[in-house]
């Protein structure tokens, strides 16, 4: 977050840089003619501030100041505001930190500190631990978000160099060694052995963010390889805090950001030149798969990525070969940002295997792009267009003129929920023993009529038809197509058939998710209906 301190000409790009900017106004207002002063009364006000932020107590008696010897007139007014007490004369005053975020800042600085009794002073009862501070973070205290903040930016490099250089403060080195325990063991509890392990809370990239310190950030996420936010609201400062990870994190394996908004919002010009748009935030994943399922709940605005974010990603397929899988669930995904990609899938360093564009607004004129790419593509073995509504059957028929090819390797192809009428399944059928490596075609939830499906079922009892997999809605269907349909089952009894698709419907105020793991699960379906291997909405169960 942004804190708008007195005096900044500009807004600062993380807490740490407020605070030492602040400090170093300090210093040149006191002209460094005592720091030995300061450095005593820092560690008094630090143990003070971290006192108040336990007990949530944010004004403090005169006695209190008193006690911890920090009634100095020179130096008490420059952190301190006095108050008259409500409690009336003979009271004495209170008193409360220039600005909360001061008060989490000192907080954060009493447990790096070095232990010096000459500086610290009497801490009270508190116990110097960063692992409690954590530990209670952790557990319940979110409340102490931003004080961790501000102590792994104390932690960095720079800090530590500027309060020992200008104040004579001394940084813990078991803090560092204490913070870096910590980060490296969340997560854990939520992975499953033999799975990999995810970072899955976004303050992670805050608290490396703040401490702006690349071998660190490699130290603490060595052994993490996935990212996985779901329904998360990102506005530029978490842009630019998970692109900064991002960037140092070389054993990253895949980024699932699902359900998350990218907000583009800019109050001041100077926010606009610091930080990375998301155009970049995306752009700069070093990873095997890349998942952008943007899908916000319904009661927010669709979020799409801007074309000139397509551009860029289509340049990171060819560059980087290990990018194996993309899925994008966006709204506002339409032809022109297809034919973007399409150029990035057909240059030689692009090894896609897995391309997924749900819920998106294609229409026919992107299939011809799409159907280049089929026939070029050396690796592209599965295409998911699913609930892209403007597909329709003149689409299907220019994306068989690209899996026909030789050089097709498309193993699944799915196009459940498009609109397509039994028009396309005359090409469709053509191309089933033509294409030797299509095992799985999905038609869930498409109303193919009687004589799509029959036209359909005839090349699949073909003996070269190579095909496995058959998602298809029978609802409707009449008695002609229901009998070839139990011939077919009879022929091919390892023909897996059923309503492939799973759209799970939102609760109110819930967000709409795409499942990731997709499949089939094996089983025969009787007389009265194709076994369900999806959930499926009622009203377009089989039922025959």
């Amino acid at each position: 977050m942004a804190v708008a301190w007195p005096g900044l000409a500009k807004p600062p790009q993380s807490t740490e840089t407020a605070t030492n900017f602040y400090l170093s106004r300090l210093m040149r207002c006191r002209g460094r003619d005592n720091p030995q002063d300061l450095q005593q009364f820092l560690g008094k006000l630090c143990s003070l501030a971290a006192e108040g932020i336990w007990k949530h107590k944010v004004l403090f008696e005169e006695k209190e100041i008193k006690d911890r010897g920090l009634d100095q007139p020179h130096l008490l007014p420059l952190f301190l505001n006095e108050k008259i007490s409500k409690k009336g004369v003979g009271h004495g005053n209170v008193y409360s930190f220039s600005h909360l975020h001061l008060q989490e800042f000192f907080a954060a600085m009493f447990y790096v500190l070095e232990e010096d009794e000459e500086m610290v002073g009497d801490s009270g009862a508190l116990t110097k631990d960063v692992n409690m501070l954590f530990e209670s973070y952790s557990e319940s205290r979110k409340d102490l978000n931003l004080t961790a903040r501000f102590l792994f930016g104390l932690l960095s490099q720079k800090s530590i160099e500027y309060l020992d250089e200008s104040i004579g403060c001394r940084i813990s080195p078991r803090a560092r060694e204490d913070t870096l325990k910590w980060l490296q063991g969340r997560h854990r509890d939520i992975s499953q052995p033999g799975q990999p392990l995810k970072v899955t809370q976004l303050d992670t990239f805050h608290f490396l963010f703040e401490m702006n310190d690349k071998s660190f950030v490699q130290s603490a996420l060595g052994r993490f390889t996935d990212v996985d936010l779901q329904d998360i609201k990102l506005p530029l400062y978490d842009q630019m805090a998970l692109s900064f990870c991002i960037r140092q994190w070389d054993g990253l394996g895949c980024v699932t950001l699902r359900g998350c908004s990218f907000h583009q919002e800019e109050t001041r010009d100077e926010v606009a030149t610091s930080v990375p748009r998301c155009d970049n935030l995306v752009c700069s994943l070093r990873c095997d798969d890349l998942v952008c399922s943007l899908l916000p709940p319904r009661r927010l605005p669709w979020c799409g990525l801007s074309e000139s974010c397509y551009a860029e990603l289509a340049g990171l397929l060819a560059q980087h070969p290990t990018l194996a899988q993309l899925e994008l669930g966006d709204g506002t995904l339409g032809d022109g940002s297809v034919h973007l990609l399409c150029e990035g899938l057909q240059q030689p360093g692009c090894l896609l295997r897995v391309l997924r564009l749900w819920y998106s607004r294609l229409t026919s004129a992107c299939c011809e792009d799409l159907a280049t790419v089929l026939a070029t593509s050396p690796c592209l073995e599965e295409l998911d267009l699913s609930f892209s509504k403007g597909l329709r059957d003149a689409g299907v028929h220019l994306l068989c003129e690209g899996f026909q090819r030789r050089n097709c390797q498309l193993r699944t192809l799915q196009l459940g929920s498009c609109r397509l009428m039994g028009a396309c399944c005359r090409a469709l059928a053509a191309r089933l023993v033509e294409s030797p490596h299509l095992s799985c075609l999905d038609m869930s939830d498409n109303k193919l009529g009687a004589d799509g499906v029959l036209q359909l079922c005839q090349q699949l009892q073909h003996p070269a038809c190579p095909l496995q997999t058959l998602g298809l809605s029978t609802s409707g269907l009449g008695e002609a197509a229901l009998q070839e349909l139990d011939i077919l089952r009879t022929l091919k009894p390892h023909l897996k058939m059923g309503y492939l698709l799973e759209q799970e419907v939102p609760q109110a105020g819930a967000m709409a998710r795409l499942p990731f793991h997709r499949g089939v699960l094996p089983g025969a379906g009787d007389r009265k209906g194709l076994p369900s291997f999806r959930r499926a909405p009622r009203n377009n169960r089989s039922q025959f």
